[in-house]
């Protein structure tokens, strides 16, 4: 499991919540959200770029759409989706 923490970040900058849910997709698929409340946790751009390349190479049937990974955030809260197709 990877820190959070990055350098130059305080406690108080940390979010003191967070929430999960789980959502049936379209199509019967599964849409995960977790989300803070705490805004600018989306990191490098780059990083999302990279996880969400590596979820299109998991195995899926053919024809099936590749696993979503998207980030959202502005200066209150930051969610997190994965979308995982049926």
């Amino acid at each position: 499991m990877r820190s959070c923490a990055r350098p130059g970040w305080s406690a108080a900058r940390l979010p003191t919540q967070a929430r999960l849910s789980a959502q049936e997709a379209a199509g019967g698929g599964l849409r995960l959200r977790l989300s803070f409340d705490r805004g600018g946790l989306c990191g490098e751009d780059t990083a999302l770029r990279a996880l969400g390349e590596r979820l299109e190479r998991l195995e899926r049937a053919p024809g099936a759409p590749p696993p979503r990974l998207q980030c959202r955030s502005n200066a209150d809260d930051t969610e997190f989706t994965l979308e995982l197709p049926a």
